[in-house]
């Protein structure tokens, strides 16, 4: 265990007594005997005491019975046991992505979930009534009681009266806030707003209402589809809510309301990693409350220590330059051998993996530790405005004085049709060639710039991409460098085979184009005795 986590986890210490009986014989003869002692104790000693007074009689005979009775009882051999009982909880880690993607901003991102962001992370309508979403957070709120209690059904025993306790109590509290819910929305309708959805919603939180009787009544608890069914019936309905605050929200900006356009414009000059922490720390009791059986961590992807979520501060974690090891990371914290169990894993991430641990294996291991990975997406559906020198293709060598082609491959995303600037730089920095290309709709080009160059040696070759407006990665990716050997000749290849075949025609067409090459070939044919057959004739050394 680690010093972090013996400072911040600690398992929680149950202390419990009880009392063993070393004796051969069962400690259950105590319940015969002991009252048979006492009694035959009671009976013998009051009669010798009748002499005695009462109250010294009755005295002197409880002090023989507890004598007595001690006796019997600790020729059982009785023990007292302290039992000290460490539980250690599960841990939840939430892995937040801070690597390089996540800086980016998503200029392009749709105005819809732009509205949605900046309502439940950045507090951007703060002191405007927004009643669909206080309408969908109190859905939340039931849909957690629900599935807590759907959970505790199927193992509870429904004979007993605290489990009836227990269903009045969140049938009545869920049937509130639905029925809450219901109100708000028929009122809605009454006005100015999207009457059509908010009648859907107000009928379809009464088929919730009855969908939910058997999960309170009966004998047995509902079959094991039914957790499955209720989550879906509440996630359709929490989203037709989301969908007509949307809706809302973009008419308003479509009508000039500054503070939806503030909104929108604040979320999409935002980096990912600035949203995704916004919103942690603005919903962090409600996972909290959700989870109040695990210790709950934020796990950012560059550290080996993680945080208490209830700690976390205001200020969002830096961009890491450490390079994204999605599937690396992910495999080791499952693979850790930990005092405390890992109960599941939360993925926060816009995706981009550039670590070499195969996805296959991360699940098969957290399939055999049944640790479940659940991945929250970050950023737009459409890559924001960028270009970047994606890839590079080029030879090790060239010759002085021939042509050297370094193909290039180009990400262009860009918000209209453009143009964009290619250019070739040899060590001095000096633009040996360059070109320019008409982008229109494609997010990527291949062009291959070429220069010949007299100087021998190693060199050290720049392609420069062009800048746009409102790039999101600007001059970080627009550039990349690649080092040739120029020879003074061509590299001499000779090529040997023992028989002629396809494979041996296939490498020397490949050979023969590279102009680097100078390229010689020997095929010979062997004999079935194994010796060449010596001569001038045809198939013949």
């Amino acid at each position: 265990m680690t010093d972090h986590f013996s400072k911040n986890m600690e398992p929680t210490i149950t202390v419990e007594f009880a009392v063993r009986f070393a004796a051969a014989l069962s400690a259950w003869w105590l319940v015969l005997l002991v009252p048979v002692v006492a009694a035959l104790c009671v009976l013998v000693y009051r009669r010798q005491s009748r002499s005695i007074d009462r109250r010294h009689a009755w005295g002197l005979t409880a002090l023989r019975v507890f004598i007595l009775v001690s006796v019997v009882v600790l020729a059982f051999r009785p023990s007292l046991v302290r039992r000290n009982i460490d539980t250690y909880k599960g841990r939840l880690l939430l892995v937040l992505d801070d690597s390089a993607s996540m800086g980016v901003k998503d200029p392009e991102l749709p105005e819809g979930e732009a509205t949605t962001i900046a309502r439940t992370a950045l507090d951007s309508y703060a002191g405007r009534e927004a009643p669909l979403a206080e309408m969908r957070r109190q859905l939340l709120v039931a849909e957690r009681e629900l599935i807590r209690f759907d959970r505790y059904g199927r193992g509870a025993d429904r004979t007993l009266d605290a489990f009836w306790s227990e269903a009045d109590r969140v049938q009545a509290r869920v049937g509130e806030q639905l029925g809450a819910i219901v109100e708000r929305a028929t009122d809605l309708a009454g006005g100015s707003g999207d009457v059509a959805g908010l009648q859907d919603v107000a009928d379809l939180c009464g088929t919730l209402q009855a969908f939910l009787e058997p999960l309170f009544t009966g004998n047995n608890h509902p079959a094991p589809e039914f957790g499955a069914e209720l989550r879906l019936t509440l996630s359709e309905l929490a989203d037709r809510l989301a969908a007509i605050q949307e809706r809302s929200e973009l008419a308003a900006a479509f009508a000039g309301d500054a503070a939806v356009k503030g909104a929108i414009e604040t979320v999409r000059g935002s980096p990912r990693l600035d949203l995704a922490y916004a919103w942690l720390a603005k919903h962090r009791d409600a996972l909290l409350e959700g989870a109040d059986d695990l210790s709950v961590y934020l796990q950012p992807l560059s550290l080996s220590d993680p945080v208490r979520l209830e700690e976390i501060g205001n200020a969002s974690p830096s961009i890491s330059k450490v390079e994204t090891d999605l599937s690396g990371r992910l495999l080791h914290w499952i693979e850790e051998e930990h005092a405390f169990p890992l109960a599941g894993i939360v993925l926060i991430s816009d995706g981009r993996n550039l670590g070499d641990t195969p996805v296959a294996r991360v699940t098969q291991a957290a399939g055999l530790r049944s640790v479940p990975i659940h991945c929250a997406a970050i950023g737009g559906s459409e890559e924001p405005p960028d270009v970047a020198v994606r890839e590079l293709y080029y030879p090790p060598f060239a010759v002085a004085g021939a042509e050297i082609g370094v193909l290039t491959r180009l990400k262009t995303v860009l918000p209209k049709p453009g143009k964009v600037k290619l250019e070739l730089m040899n060590a001095e920095q000096v633009v040996v060639t360059n070109m320019t290309i008409e982008i229109a709709e494609q997010t990527a080009v291949t062009r291959r710039p070429v220069f010949t160059s007299d100087k021998e040696g190693l060199q050290r070759l720049t392609i420069r991409a062009g800048e746009i407006a409102g790039e999101v990665v600007p001059g970080a990716n627009n550039s990349r460098d690649v080092m040739v050997r120029v020879r003074q000749d061509p590299v001499r290849v000779l090529f040997l085979d023992w028989k002629p075949r396809w494979q041996s025609r296939f490498v020397l067409n490949i050979l023969n184009r590279l102009d680097y090459l100078d390229v010689n070939s020997i095929i010979g044919i062997v004999q079935p005795d194994g010796k060449p057959k010596r001569g001038v004739g045809k198939g013949s050394w």
